[in-house]
């Protein structure tokens, strides 16, 4: 019977890629870039299916299929584990197929952490994103107005962001697509000297805080924020080394010159740092897109048990 089910599954970067096979030993599942694993008896009358993943110490648990077996476990990369150390997957059974079985796993898993969804505008209603591939992707100029803080890809906006971005808002709106947010991406905060931009048009942060740069904003986030009057979603890739907290770092060992915050330190480092959006933004900083997640992880030094 189990060669016979349906099995979905997701991996690769930012869980990119959908997998899909008949029977669990040609799913190919290989490393930690694994989701969960839903099984559909397409068969039966009510489509039973069948959804299982790991329930706690999610990174270090990969999934692997290998000569008709499917297996799940420890990574082999971690040489040791203390004393006492366990970890636990959950397997959730509904009627109904993948989306039915899937939204019931989800429930069970924020159940056992005892959380919820919060409601976010950016799942509610239609937003601006300024993202790679947006015609108002960064705003250049760098070599028309000798400012490092504004890309040197392209050439000098008619106005600086601040400006534009508010005419994106009144373009829209006029053309009947009310927009409830807006997405400021890797170009809007301020990037280490000499060399703001790590990689393309992507900042590393130094500081987050809308650069001041005469492109970009002159007057500063606050007021641009209170002039769109709209919600915020702002964004971060990785640090730079030249970034100032009090929270430990680990130096990347993959984007060289950046670091990430330790996990054990991470809840109060984010909320300091959502704290710093909510001021800059006048209380408009509603979202929050952390980038590069899968490369972050795979290039940070980790220790036996599994901490950076």
């Amino acid at each position: 019977m189990a060669a016979g089910l349906h099995t979905l599954s997701w991996r690769g970067g930012v869980i990119g890629t959908t997998a899909a096979a008949k029977g669990l030993a040609a799913l190919g599942a290989s490393g930690l870039d694994c989701g969960p694993v839903v099984s559909t008896d397409a068969s039966s009358a009510d489509k039973a299916t069948l959804v299982w993943s790991s329930l706690t110490s999610h990174k270090i648990l990969p999934q692997r299929t290998k000569n008709g077996t499917y297996s799940v476990g420890l990574a082999a990369a971690i040489p040791s584990i203390p004393a006492g150390f366990s970890y636990s997957v959950m397997f959730s059974a509904a009627p109904g197929g993948a989306t039915a079985a899937l939204y019931a796993w989800g429930e069970l898993i924020q159940g056992y952490y005892k959380t919820t969804r919060l409601p976010s505008v950016t799942l509610s209603d239609i937003g601006y994103y300024t993202d790679d591939g947006a015609y108002y992707y960064v705003w250049g100029g760098a070599k028309e107005l000798k400012d490092p803080q504004l890309s040197p890809w392209i050439g000098e906006r008619p106005w600086p962001a601040e400006q534009g971005l508010l005419l994106v808002k009144e373009a829209l709106y006029k053309m009947g697509v009310p927009v409830a947010y807006m997405q400021l991406d890797d170009w809007w905060y301020t990037g280490p000297l000499p060399k703001p931009f790590f990689f393309g048009n992507v900042k590393s942060v130094q500081d987050w805080h809308a650069s001041n740069s005469s492109g970009l904003f002159p007057h500063g986030l606050p007021a641009f924020s209170d002039k769109l009057d709209l919600p915020l979603q702002l964004y971060t890739p990785f640090w730079s080394d030249q970034f100032k907290t009090k929270y430990p770092m680990t130096e990347s060992t993959g984007f060289k010159g950046t670091k990430m915050v330790n996990p054990n330190s991470s809840y109060a480092f984010f909320s300091d740092f959502f704290d710093l959006g909510k001021k800059i933004t006048n209380g408009r900083f509603k979202a929050f897109e952390v980038d590069f997640l899968d490369a972050n992880f795979k290039v940070q030094t980790l220790d036996q048990d599994g901490h950076a």
